[in-house]
C-alpha cells in the first residue's frame, strides 16, 4: 500500500499537533508508511507535492483539508480524511469551499455529522468516530492524587460576550439570539441547529437552507457564550458547596464569586502537561453544553488516566453505555452535582472500582490506535463503495489536472495570449469552419465579440478572465458532476474555449435522448407537474410528451405573443395545459422583451422593446412543481432566484440551459446547490460544433 500523508498547522496548547502525532504512531502500529507534513512550511509542501499520486493511500488531517492547500491534488482519486474537533460552523468555509471529491469528514458528535449532511451534501461523506486518547506511563494511585477536582478550560465572562452578541446583531437579532441560547441552556439533548429552527419558526421566520447555514456561521459568539455561561453556573455552584476545585487556563483572574478561597487558579497548560494532570487528579469536571451527541477527548483522557470523570449528560455515552464509566449531571439541574463531588470524594474506594474499570474500558476502546484501525476500516470501505466510479472516472481526472495545471501555472495575459493564437490558427481554414463560427459569436454575443480583422477579441479576453479567476468554481462544478460523460463534456467544452477546434464539442454531442430529456438522469411520473420555461413554439412540450408520454399538468411560460400563439396552435390536441404569455424573474412586475429576428433568442432587458409582464414561479403556481425546465436566454440566474421555495421544499427535477453566458456553466448549479444541497448535478451537450451552446444542466435532488 501507499503513504499516509498527515498534514498538521498551528492549534491553540499545541492540541492538534500532539492529536496529529498520536495519530501517526497508531497508523504506524498498524504497518502504515506515515510522512507527517507541516501545512505551514512551504518546503515541507512541495516536498510531498512530488509524491507520485499512485505512491499515497490517502491522507488526514485535523480541522485542515489538505486539497485546499495542495490543489494539485483535485481530481484525482486521492482520498482525503479530514478530522474535525469542532461544531461544523467553525469551518463554513472550508466546508462549503471543499475541493476534494472523495472527501471523508470525521465529526466527533452526531449532531455535527447530521449538520454537515443537510448543509454541506456535495462536500464527501460525512461521519462521526469517538475521539482517541492517550495513557500516561506514570500511573498515580487514587488515593495518592494530587488534585481532588479539576477543570481544564479557560474562562470568559458570559456578561462580556452577551454585550457584544448585543452589540453585534442589532435589536431583532439581538432578541433571536439570546431566545436561541436560553432555549437550549433549557434542554440537554438537543442539537443546537434545531434550536436555532425551532426560535426561528416562533418569529415567523422563512430562512432557506444557506441562510440557516450561514446564520450559524456566525454564532460563534453565541456558541462561546453558552460554553462560558454553563462553566461560570458549575463553578459557582461547587464553590457555593465549598468544594476545592484547581482551575488551568486563561481569564479564570477575572472571575468573581462567593468563597472564591476554595478556587485554586493556575495558568493554561499545553496538552501534554494537561494529560498529566488528568494522571493527578480523582475527579476531573467537563462542561460541554453543545457537544452532546459526542464526547469531548477531556472525557476519554480522564478516564483512560484514572480520573473520574463528571460530564453533563451526552446522548454518545448514554447509546454506548458509557454513562456507566462516568459520572453524569444535569447542566438544567446543578444543585445535585455538589453532592454527587462530595459523595465521590468521601468514598475513595467505591472511587477506585470506578477509576479502575473506566480507565480499562477506555483503554481498551478508545485509544488512538483504535481510532487508527476505525480510519483505515472507513477508508477501505469508501473505496469498496466507489470502486467502480473511480475507476471510471480515473482517465478523466487526470485530464483534468493537466488542465488545472495549466491554469493554475499561468496568468490571464498567456491564457488569452494562447487563446488568440489558436483562434489566428484558423484563419486560413478553407472549410468555412472559422467564419461560420465567428459569425455565430458575432450574431447572439452571449459571450463576447470575436473579429480579428478589426482586431477584437473581446470574446477571448472575457473567457480568459472568467476561467482564471473562477478557476475555483470550475474545480467546484467538476466534482459535483456525477458522472464521467458530465465530467468529459465540462472538460472538453473548457478545452473548445481555449482553443476553438471543433473536435472537442463534435466528440461530446448527445444524439441518444432528445434535449432536456436525458432518461438516464430524467424518469417522470403520471403525476408530473412539468413547468416549460421560454416555450418558443411549444417544441419541448410536445418533445416532453413524446418522451414522457403522460404527465398530470404542464405549464408553459413564453413572453412572446406570436411565439405563445405558435405554442397554443402546436399543443391544442393536449389537455392540461396552463398557458402563461409573460416573463419569469425574480420579482413581479413589468420588464421588456428585445425580439430577436428569428425569435428564438428573445431576451429580458431593463428597457426598451416591448413591455411585458413578468413574474416569479413561486407567486404564480402555487402547486407542488415536480420538473423545472429553463431557457430562458440569460435570465436562468433570476429565475431561480424566484423559484426558490419550489426549489426548496419540492426538489423538482431540474433541466437548466447554462450556455447564456460565460459564467453560468458553474453558477447555475452553485446557486442551485446554495438553495438545497441536496441536489446532484450532470451535464449534456446538445448542440454542434460551431459554438459551445445548448449544454444543460440537470439537477436531481436526493431528497424526498
Amino acid at each position: 500500500m501507499g503513504k499516509i500523508i498527515i498534514g498538521y498547522g498551528a492549534s491553540q496548547y499545541d492540541v492538534l499537533l500532539y492529536f496529529t502525532k498520536e495519530m501517526a504512531k497508531g497508523f504506524e502500529k498498524r504497518a502504515k508508511e506515515v510522512i507527517l507534513v507541516d501545512l505551514n512550511n512551504d518546503y515541507q509542501v512541495d516536498l510531498i507535492r512530488k509524491i507520485p499520486v499512485s505512491n499515497i493511500e490517502f491522507v488526514f488531517s485535523f480541522n485542515i483539508p489538505i486539497f485546499s492547500i495542495i490543489q494539485e491534488w483535485v481530481g484525482t482519486n486521492i482520498v482525503e480524511v479530514t478530522f474535525y474537533v469542532d461544531h461544523p460552523m467553525y469551518h463554513h468555509e472550508r466546508q462549503t469551499g471543499s475541493l476534494c471529491r472523495n472527501a471523508i469528514h470525521v465529526f466527533v458528535d452526531e449532531f455535527w455529522r447530521e449538520y454537515a449532511d443537510k448543509y454541506y451534501r456535495n462536500c464527501g461523506k460525512n461521519i462521526m468516530l469517538p475521539h482517541g486518547t492517550s495513557v500516561v506511563p506514570n500511573n498515580i494511585d487514587y488515593f495518592k492524587r494530587k488534585y481532588d477536582v479539576v477543570l481544564l478550560g479557560g474562562y470568559k465572562d458570559p456578561k462580556v460576550i452577551l454585550s457584544q452578541i448585543i452589540a453585534k446583531r442589532g435589536t431583532i437579532y439581538k432578541n433571536i439570539s439570546v431566545d436561541i441560547i436560553n432555549s437550549f441552556l433549557c434542554t440537554e439533548t438537543c442539537s443546537l441547529e434545531k434550536i436555532v429552527g425551532q426560535v426561528f419558526e416562533k418569529y415567523d421566520w422563512q430562512l432557506d437552507t444557506k441562510d440557516i447555514s450561514e446564520f450559524m456561521a456566525e454564532f460563534q459568539l453565541e456558541d462561546e457564550f453558552i460554553r462560558m455561561y454553563c462553566r461560570d453556573a458549575v463553578i459557582r455552584e461547587l464553590l457555593k458547596n465549598k468544594i476545592s476545585i484547581s482551575v488551568f487556563g486563561k481569564g479564570w483572574e477575572n472571575f468573581e464569586c462567593q468563597n472564591t478561597e476554595y478556587l485554586d487558579i493556575n495558568s493554561a497548560v499545553n496538552y501534554d502537561t494537561a494529560l498529566n494532570i488528568m494522571a493527578n487528579t480523582k475527579i476531573l469536571v467537563n462542561i460541554t453544553p453543545t457537544l452532546n451527541a459526542g464526547a469531548h477527548e477531556r472525557i476519554f483522557s480522564s478516564m483512560a488516566n484514572g480520573a473520574i470523570c463528571f460530564t453533563n449528560k451526552s446522548l454518545y455515552l448514554m447509546d454506548n453505555n458509557l454513562d456507566q464509566e462516568c459520572v453524569m449531571y444535569s447542566l438544567c439541574e446543578l444543585n445535585t452535582l455538589s453532592d454527587m463531588i462530595k459523595l465521590i470524594l468521601a468514598n475513595p474506594d467505591k472511587a477506585t472500582v470506578i477509576s479502575e474499570h473506566a480507565k480499562k474500558v477506555v483503554q481498551n476502546n478508545y485509544t488512538w490506535e483504535n481510532l487508527a484501525q476505525q480510519i483505515l476500516d472507513v477508508v477501505e470501505e469508501y473505496r469498496k463503495e466507489n470502486k467502480k466510479k473511480l475507476k471510471a472516472n480515473n482517465q478523466f481526472d487526470e485530464h483534468f489536472v493537466a488542465l488545472d495545471n495549466y491554469i493554475t501555472g499561468n496568468d490571464v495575459e498567456t491564457i488569452y495570449t494562447y487563446m488568440k493564437r489558436c483562434i489566428m490558427s484558423h484563419e486560413n481554414d478553407r472549410t468555412g469552419y472559422f467564419k461560420a463560427m465567428m459569425s455565430s459569436f458575432n450574431r447572439y454575443k452571449y459571450w463576447g465579440t470575436l473579429e480579428p480583422s478589426q482586431d477584437d477579441y473581446n470574446l477571448l479576453e472575457l473567457r480568459a478572465k472568467e476561467i482564471k479567476e473562477h478557476w475555483n468554481d470550475f474545480r467546484w462544478i467538476y466534482n459535483s458532476l456525477q458522472d464521467w460523460q458530465s465530467k468529459d463534456i465540462l472538460m472538453k467544452i473548457l478545452e473548445n474555449w481555449l482553443t476553438y477546434s471543433p473536435y472537442y464539442l463534435n466528440s461530446i454531442h448527445d444524439n441518444t435522448y432528445e434535449e432536456y430529456f436525458d432518461l438516464d438522469i430524467i424518469s417522470c411520473s403520471e403525476d408530473e407537474v412539468f413547468v416549460d420555461l421560454g416555450s418558443y413554439i411549444g417544441d419541448t412540450i410536445l418533445s416532453y410528451i413524446s418522451n414522457m408520454h403522460h404527465y398530470a399538468q404542464i405549464y408553459t411560460y413564453e413572453a412572446s405573443v406570436d411565439n405563445m400563439y405558435q405554442v397554443k396552435e402546436n399543443t391544442k390536441s393536449y389537455s392540461n395545459i396552463t398557458y402563461r404569455q409573460c416573463a419569469v424573474g425574480n420579482y413581479n412586475g413589468l420588464a421588456y422583451l428585445d425580439i430577436n429576428d428569428d425569435k428564438s433568442a428573445n431576451c429580458i432587458s431593463t428597457n426598451g422593446g416591448n413591455a411585458v409582464n413578468i413574474v416569479t414561479l413561486d407567486s404564480d403556481i402555487k402547486e407542488k412543481i415536480t420538473f423545472l425546465k429553463m431557457d430562458i436566454e440569460g435570465s436562468e440566474t433570476n429565475a431561480i432566484e424566484g423559484a426558490k421555495r419550489h426549489i426548496r421544499e419540492e426538489h423538482p427535477k431540474l433541466a437548466i440551459a447554462c450556455y447564456h453566458n460565460n459564467h453560468d456553466i458553474w453558477r447555475l448549479a452553485k446557486q442551485i446547490y446554495e438553495i438545497e444541497p441536496g441536489y446532484r448535478f450532470y451535464l449534456r451537450y446538445y448542440g454542434g460544433a460551431l459554438y459551445p451552446s445548448e449544454y444543460v444542466l440537470y439537477g436531481i435532488c436526493e431528497i424526498e
